[in-house]
């Protein structure tokens, strides 16, 4: 009997948590949009316009196209990599007395 009472409430819980997961992506969402029109910028900095880096690796991919609607821009992916700077070895620092 116990075990049948546990099972709606679970499932009860379990929606409710999902809607206020719902809710809260919807509402940073609205909080914090995504720039889509980057007009509004006094500087943009473009990829092409990053400086030469070792650590920086910046790979253009190819347009990928939609077979069923080739009236659409097709989209270019890039693929970009940063690695990590080597650590130096540094001398332990002096004992405190």
């Amino acid at each position: 009997m116990v075990q049948q009472a546990a099972e709606p409430a679970a499932s009860v819980a379990q929606s409710r948590l999902t809607q206020v997961f719902k809710f809260l992506k919807a509402l940073n969402e609205l909080r914090n949009p995504v720039p889509r029109d980057l007009s509004a910028y006094s500087q943009i900095l473009r990829l092409d316009a990053w400086p030469l880096h070792p650590n920086i690796i910046v790979q253009r991919g190819d347009r990928e196209d939609k077979e069923d609607d080739a009236d659409t821009d097709s989209e270019m992916h890039s693929r970009r990599e940063v690695a990590r700077n080597r650590v130096a070895n540094f001398s332990a620092p002096p004992l405190s007395r």
